[in-house]
């Protein structure tokens, strides 16, 4: 598969995460290999979808392409390229691509109405990021030894901290806090930012995650590694809220909730102070300037937290409890299925000469005897 972006430049400025987005929403992942490469976007001018095009070797090495390919390493994908442009000349023969179409691009930016418009779309979706990212289970948890009661179950809260803008103000007066609210039975971890993490290591880190703290910024995008019914929890700059992963996470099945953060910078409070947040928000230049502002999360956003991680860990509680009586209801109704099948296997077969074939329901049989007595058949 080729990615050709529309401009020098693109490839290059692309980072893991992004290389893993554009190849999760479109394709169905279960291709072999990938390029990331710019082309002369004349070469596909005129060319309606599905159309064929000869690429020559030179089409492929001579734009410095970024190349994915799925024999790598699980924690290299999509991060550590797979060659070199000089062991790709080597190896590259001319193809013949078909034409997929073009993606974006559009102004306006067109609505996107719901994420997951289809039943399935967000199993489809989870399938297809385990097929870019293979993980292993989880390890399993150590064997009781008998006598020896098991010991409580531990929740896991990742606070991910950003590296430019943003981030979280005073990082470990807020994981003093948070360790402080949720007691015992909660393991907290700090996710550091870095443009060249994996795709598939976040992915390994947030699985099984309860909670994922954050402020608010494209990497709430991570809630897509998030298990059902737990909660990203966002804490956004000064006079900037926007709910934008709210519905994502609604429709994905992941709980949602934030906070609003007091000023962190002195000028934005003398500033942003005459100002409301509703009226902030219509402004693209004091939206701009408001959310280049770190965050702080106060006594207030603790007890924010605190409600919704409560509401989660209850919801993702009642989550377990119906998949496991739909375990146990389809167990039974198998082993009744299995019960019910022996029974016909031993019951004997009549007719002559030898057994006629057993009937499937024992009901059926009884209405043929019934037919064979009223002289029917």
């Amino acid at each position: 598969v080729l990615f050709v972006p529309d401009r020098p430049g693109f490839v290059e400025e692309m980072n893991g995460m992004t290389r893993f987005y554009v190849a999760l929403g479109l394709t169905r992942a279960s291709f072999r290999r990938a390029h990331f490469v710019h082309l002369d976007p004349s070469r596909f001018e005129g060319l309606a979808a599905g159309a064929t095009l000869q690429l020559s070797d030179a089409d492929l090495t001579g734009a410095n392409p970024w190349t994915y390919d799925s024999s790598q390493p699980v924690m290299d994908r999509f991060a550590v390229p797979a060659t070199t442009p000089a062991a790709l000349a080597a190896s590259q023969a001319p193809a013949c691509a078909r034409f997929a179409g073009t993606f974006g691009g559009e102004w306006p930016t067109p609505q996107r109405g719901h994420w997951f418009p289809n039943r399935g779309d967000v199993s489809s979706l989870r399938n297809k990021m385990q097929a870019l990212c293979p993980l292993e289970p989880p390890p399993a948890p150590p064997p009781r030894r008998a006598g020896i009661p098991a010991p409580a179950a531990s929740r896991k809260l990742v606070v991910y901290q950003r590296d430019l803008t943003r981030k979280l103000h005073d990082l470990d007066g807020a994981l003093e806090k948070i360790r402080a609210m949720l007691g015992d039975g909660w393991v907290i971890s700090v996710l550091m930012h870095s443009s060249n993490t994996s795709p598939c290591e976040l992915m390994a880190r947030l699985r099984d995650a309860d909670v994922l703290l954050t402020p608010h910024g494209f990497q709430s995008m991570l809630l897509l590694f998030m298990p059902p019914q737990s909660l990203l929890f966002e804490v956004f700059p000064y006079r900037y809220y926007k709910r934008g992963y709210g519905p994502l996470g609604h429709e994905y099945g992941i709980q949602h909730a934030g906070v609003v953060s007091p000023p962190v910078s002195w000028h934005r409070e003398a500033l942003l102070s005459l100002i409301s947040t509703e009226r902030c928000m219509l402004s693209k230049f004091c939206r701009t300037y408001a959310r280049g502002d770190d965050v702080v999360l106060t006594e207030y956003g603790v007890e924010r937290l605190r409600v919704a991680v409560r509401a989660s860990v209850e919801a993702r509680r009642a989550a377990d409890a119906a998949d496991a009586a739909d375990a146990a209801r389809r167990q039974q109704q198998q082993e009744q299925q299995q019960q019910q099948d022996e029974e016909e296997r031993q019951q004997p077969g009549q007719g002559s000469p030898g057994a006629r074939p057993r009937a499937r329901h024992r009901g059926l049989e009884r209405r043929r005897r019934g037919q064979r007595r009223r002289g029917l058949r």
